[in-house]
């Protein structure tokens, strides 16, 4: 899954928040959420435990 995200940057290397079906960009590029999702799952799956997230309001 990692590989076919990766393959889907622009020469910039950054990262859409949508592809076509052909696999082309069809939307904004670069989306910083998008990228910050991918840099948190590489994170995560270089750990043995679970990332920490904020406490749920009450």
């Amino acid at each position: 899954m990692l590989d076919w995200v990766l393959s889907k940057r622009n020469v910039l290397g950054e990262l859409p928040e949508k592809v076509d079906d052909d696999g082309n960009p069809a939307s904004v590029v670069p989306l910083g959420w998008t990228d910050s999702l991918f840099v948190l799952t590489l994170l995560q799956l270089d750990r043995d435990d679970a990332l920490p997230v904020p406490p749920q309001a009450r």
